[in-house]
């Protein structure tokens, strides 16, 4: 909050109403500096956001048109990328996953269930090992986290942990197959 209050602050010399900044991080759905500040940006060059219309249409129509839009998509293609560093099989394994799980509502996916899915999809190119190895570096770059890790397996679930970056796979490498 202090971060967008500052920001703010320095643009329009007053600090935002609790409303505005509520409806903020309501759309937003994270507190990472970097996208609130690209938020920010993005809304600097709305006609209405640049004069402090931060209302809810304006807030969602940059939301959606700019943050998820083409403009901002180069700000999020490192977060793609960084998964070339794995070996191939690999790699196509982890996007496989994401995309199975930008597809549910909550981007959350029973463990069972993801690891059901992918082995459907990869068969014998894919053992247990290696999907929990996957899943672990999914964890690492903090694309996903594992919720209730000591619940029984199938009552364990993957979640994105920014679900910006959902919407962001989901808009632009949506599985465009089951």
């Amino acid at each position: 909050q202090s971060l967008l209050k500052g920001l703010y602050n320095n643009q329009f010399k007053k600090i935002p109403g609790n409303n505005t900044i509520e409806q903020f991080f309501t759309i937003l759905d994270c507190r990472v500096p970097f996208f609130i500040h690209l938020f920010f940006h993005q809304l600097m060059q709305h006609p209405k956001g640049g004069r402090g219309d931060f209302s809810l249409t304006v807030l969602e129509d940059v939301f959606w048109k700019f943050l998820l839009g083409k403009r901002c998509k180069s700000h999020f293609d490192h977060y793609k990328d960084r998964l070339s560093r794995y070996e191939k099989e690999r790699q196509n394994s982890a996007e496989l996953i994401l995309k199975k799980m930008t597809g549910n509502k909550d981007f959350a996916v029973k463990r069972t269930d993801l690891w059901n899915y992918i082995k459907e999809k990869l068969g014998n190119r894919i053992n247990d090992l290696t999907f929990n190895d996957i899943m672990g570096d999914l964890e690492v770059e903090w694309y996903v986290t594992l919720e209730n890790p000591e619940a029984p397996l199938s009552e364990q679930q993957y979640i994105f942990q920014v679900p910006l970056l959902a919407r962001w796979w989901k808009r632009f490498y949506p599985a465009l197959e089951e």
